[in-house]
Protein backbone atom coordinates (compact mmCIF):
# COMPACT_ATOMS: atom_id res chain seq x y z
CA UNK A 1 0.00 0.00 0.00
CA UNK A 2 1.48 3.04 -1.14
CA UNK A 3 1.38 6.10 1.53
CA UNK A 4 -1.06 8.22 -1.02
CA UNK A 5 -3.25 5.50 -0.43
CA UNK A 6 -3.08 4.96 3.52
CA UNK A 7 -3.98 8.51 3.06
CA UNK A 8 -6.99 8.49 1.71
CA UNK A 9 -8.19 5.53 4.19
CA UNK A 10 -7.07 7.82 6.89
CA UNK A 11 -9.70 10.61 5.36
CA UNK A 12 -12.34 7.92 4.59
CA UNK A 13 -12.22 6.67 8.05
CA UNK A 14 -12.44 10.20 9.72
CA UNK A 15 -15.09 11.43 7.27
CA UNK A 16 -17.03 7.88 8.33
CA UNK A 17 -16.45 9.03 11.79
CA UNK A 18 -17.57 12.91 11.02
CA UNK A 19 -20.97 10.84 9.92
CA UNK A 20 -21.33 8.42 13.24
CA UNK A 21 -20.61 11.42 15.77
CA UNK A 22 -23.69 13.43 13.66
CA UNK A 23 -25.85 11.11 12.63
CA UNK A 24 -25.44 7.42 14.49
CA UNK A 25 -23.78 4.77 13.57
CA UNK A 26 -26.51 3.12 11.63
CA UNK A 27 -26.35 6.54 9.00
CA UNK A 28 -22.58 6.02 8.73
CA UNK A 29 -23.24 2.34 7.65
CA UNK A 30 -26.01 3.21 5.22
CA UNK A 31 -23.79 5.64 4.05
CA UNK A 32 -20.60 3.34 3.25
CA UNK A 33 -23.69 0.70 1.72
CA UNK A 34 -24.60 3.49 -1.04
CA UNK A 35 -21.27 5.03 -1.71
CA UNK A 36 -19.59 4.09 -4.73
CA UNK A 37 -16.10 6.47 -4.01
CA UNK A 38 -14.64 8.08 -1.08
CA UNK A 39 -15.62 11.46 -2.34
CA UNK A 40 -19.06 10.59 -1.64
CA UNK A 41 -18.38 9.71 1.84
CA UNK A 42 -16.82 13.62 2.45
CA UNK A 43 -20.51 14.63 0.65
CA UNK A 44 -22.64 12.73 3.57
CA UNK A 45 -19.91 13.72 6.22
CA UNK A 46 -21.00 17.28 4.75
CA UNK A 47 -24.53 16.31 4.48
CA UNK A 48 -24.19 14.72 8.00
CA UNK A 49 -22.70 17.99 9.59
CA UNK A 50 -25.78 19.84 8.19
CA UNK A 51 -28.86 18.39 8.77
CA UNK A 52 -27.86 15.43 11.85
CA UNK A 53 -30.11 12.83 12.63
CA UNK A 54 -32.23 13.83 9.66
CA UNK A 55 -29.44 12.52 7.49
CA UNK A 56 -30.70 8.52 7.79
CA UNK A 57 -34.00 9.65 6.81
CA UNK A 58 -32.37 11.14 3.74
CA UNK A 59 -30.19 8.50 2.88
CA UNK A 60 -32.93 5.99 2.87
CA UNK A 61 -35.56 7.99 1.64
CA UNK A 62 -33.31 9.29 -1.65
CA UNK A 63 -30.54 6.93 -1.63
CA UNK A 64 -27.58 7.51 -4.00
CA UNK A 65 -29.50 10.90 -5.27
CA UNK A 66 -28.42 12.26 -1.45
CA UNK A 67 -25.08 12.33 -2.62
CA UNK A 68 -25.60 14.06 -5.51
CA UNK A 69 -27.89 16.56 -4.47
CA UNK A 70 -26.04 17.68 -1.38
CA UNK A 71 -22.79 17.83 -3.73
CA UNK A 72 -25.78 20.11 -6.64
CA UNK A 73 -26.74 22.45 -3.56
CA UNK A 74 -23.47 23.39 -2.56
CA UNK A 75 -22.50 24.11 -6.18
CA UNK A 76 -25.94 26.27 -6.28
CA UNK A 77 -24.99 28.20 -3.51
CA UNK A 78 -21.69 29.12 -4.66
CA UNK A 79 -23.16 30.00 -7.73
CA UNK A 80 -25.65 32.51 -6.28
CA UNK A 81 -23.24 33.93 -3.75
CA UNK A 82 -20.83 35.13 -6.61
CA UNK A 83 -23.54 36.00 -8.66
CA UNK A 84 -24.54 38.72 -5.59
CA UNK A 85 -21.53 39.64 -5.96
CA UNK A 86 -21.39 40.37 -9.74
CA UNK A 87 -24.54 42.21 -9.02
CA UNK A 88 -22.85 44.16 -5.95
CA UNK A 89 -20.39 45.23 -8.48
CA UNK A 90 -22.10 45.95 -11.90
CA UNK A 91 -24.54 47.91 -9.37
CA UNK A 92 -21.96 49.81 -7.91
CA UNK A 93 -20.07 50.99 -11.34
CA UNK A 94 -23.25 51.60 -12.59
CA UNK A 95 -23.52 54.46 -9.36
CA UNK A 96 -20.21 55.44 -9.85
CA UNK A 97 -20.76 56.26 -13.55
CA UNK A 98 -24.06 58.07 -12.86
CA UNK A 99 -22.11 60.39 -10.23
CA UNK A 100 -19.19 60.85 -12.62
CA UNK A 101 -21.59 61.93 -15.35
CA UNK A 102 -23.67 64.27 -13.22
CA UNK A 103 -20.40 65.72 -11.63
CA UNK A 104 -19.06 66.56 -15.79
CA UNK A 105 -22.16 67.77 -16.70
CA UNK A 106 -22.56 70.15 -13.67
CA UNK A 107 -18.75 71.32 -13.93
CA UNK A 108 -19.43 72.31 -17.76
CA UNK A 109 -22.39 74.16 -16.40
CA UNK A 110 -20.85 76.39 -13.62
CA UNK A 111 -18.02 76.76 -16.45
CA UNK A 112 -20.65 78.34 -19.17
CA UNK A 113 -22.18 80.05 -16.44
CA UNK A 114 -19.34 81.61 -15.47
CA UNK A 115 -17.86 82.57 -19.04
CA UNK A 116 -20.77 84.12 -20.27
CA UNK A 117 -20.92 88.16 -20.56
CA UNK A 118 -23.08 89.91 -18.33
CA UNK A 119 -25.90 91.48 -19.44
CA UNK A 120 -27.99 94.42 -17.35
Amino acid sequence: MSVGAAGGVVALAQNTGRIEAKAGSQAALDSLAIAQEPQDISRMARLAAAKGGKTRAIVKLLGRAAIVLTASAIELASWLIWAGFAIFGFCASCKAAAERATQRYLDRRKLRYANAPLTL
